[in-house]
């Protein structure tokens, strides 16, 4: 990621044309230079991220497919035991 040469460059990642530019700011708007897309300065970020929210719900995503996982795994254990024991005992499980 490229900065700045002073504390108040404004070099982010544009949401509208995906590249890093450096962003010209006038009063609360900042506008990139290359498609034009105006954005309140107080909604920018410089990791380009759209906040902490968007990392919670990607962790919270993947714990629940992990649990999906595992109660998978378990469902088709038990299926294993079941026939297993079924034909162990000689018995027709249907």
């Amino acid at each position: 990621m490229r900065m700045g040469t002073t504390m108040t460059d404004l070099w982010f990642n544009c949401p509208n044309c995906g590249k890093h530019v450096l962003f010209q700011r006038s009063g609360d708007l900042c506008s990139c230079p290359l498609c034009g897309l105006q954005l309140n300065y107080a909604h920018v970020r410089k990791d380009g991220s759209s906040g902490f929210a968007q990392g919670t719900l990607s962790v919270l995503k993947a714990l629940g497919m992990v649990f999906l996982i595992m109660v998978g795994i378990v469902v088709v254990g038990v299926g294993v035991l079941y026939v297993g024991c079924a034909l162990s005992l000689n018995r027709n499980p249907w």
